[in-house]
C-alpha cells in the first residue's frame, strides 16, 4: 500500500516537470530571442520571432522584441507595425511607447515635408506618453529632452511637457547617456550624443 502511495506521488512528480518542461520551452521564443538581439544577431532574431508571432499573435514581448529588431535593421515601417502592435497590446508599458516614438521619428527623417510633420507629431506624442507612464524612464527622458531640444532650436514650443519637467521627474537633473554615464542638461543646452540606435529627429513639426 505505502508503495503505491510512493509511486502515485512520484508520478504526479513527474508530470509536475513535465509541464513545467512545456511551460519552459512555451516562453523561450522571446528568451532565446533577447539573447540574440542582445548578441547583434538580428536578422535571426526576426525569423524566430515571426515564425513564433504566428503561434502566439498576442503576445506583446514578442511584436516588442520583433519591432526593436526591425529598427536595429533599419525597416522602420516594419518596426513601426511591430511596436504599434505591443502598444496595443500593452499600452501601459512605458518602454514600447519610448521604441515607437524612436521608429516614428526615423520615419519622419525619411519622409517629405508634409509627411515628416505627420510622422513628427507622433513622436513626440509616444515620448511623451512613455514619460507620463513611468517618469524614471531615463531613456524615454532623454529622446523627449532631445526632441524638444531639437523644436527649441527650430524656435517652436513644445506643448504637454517641457524639459524642466522632464529633467525634474524622477532624475534631479541628471539623465543618463547612451554609455551608461550621467550627464547634467542645463536648459536649452543639447541632449548627449546620438549613439547609431537612437533617432535623429530632423523633421520639422510637432502638435
Amino acid at each position: 500500500m505505502r508503495r503505491r502511495f510512493l509511486y502515485a506521488v512520484l508520478g504526479i512528480c513527474l508530470s509536475c516537470g513535465s509541464f513545467a518542461s512545456l511551460a519552459s520551452r512555451a516562453q523561450s521564443p522571446v528568451a532565446d530571442g533577447q539573447r540574440d538581439y542582445n548578441s547583434g544577431r538580428y536578422n535571426r532574431v526576426v525569423d524566430a520571432m515571426t515564425s513564433a508571432a504566428a503561434k502566439t499573435p498576442n503576445d506583446a514581448p514578442l511584436h516588442f522584441l520583433l519591432g526593436q529588431s526591425y529598427y536595429q535593421l533599419r525597416e522602420f515601417q516594419r518596426a513601426i507595425a511591430s511596436l504599434e502592435r505591443a502598444v496595443a497590446l500593452s499600452p501601459k508599458e512605458s518602454e514600447y511607447h519610448d521604441w515607437l516614438g524612436k521608429s516614428y521619428g526615423r520615419k519622419a527623417e525619411e519622409s517629405v515635408f508634409l509627411g515628416a510633420m505627420s510622422w513628427a507629431r507622433k513622436t513626440h506624442k509616444e515620448f511623451e506618453i512613455a514619460v507620463q507612464l513611468n517618469p524614471s524612464n531615463f531613456e524615454a527622458q532623454r529622446d523627449l529632452i532631445r526632441y524638444l531640444t531639437y523644436l527649441a532650436g527650430r524656435g517652436r514650443e513644445a506643448t504637454s511637457l517641457d524639459r524642466t519637467e522632464v529633467l525634474r521627474s524622477g532624475t534631479g537633473g541628471l539623465v543618463p547617456s547612451s554609455a551608461g554615464r550621467q550627464s547634467r542638461i542645463p536648459p536649452g543646452d543639447a541632449a548627449s550624443p546620438r549613439s547609431d540606435a537612437e533617432p535623429l529627429h530632423q523633421a520639422s513639426g510637432s502638435d
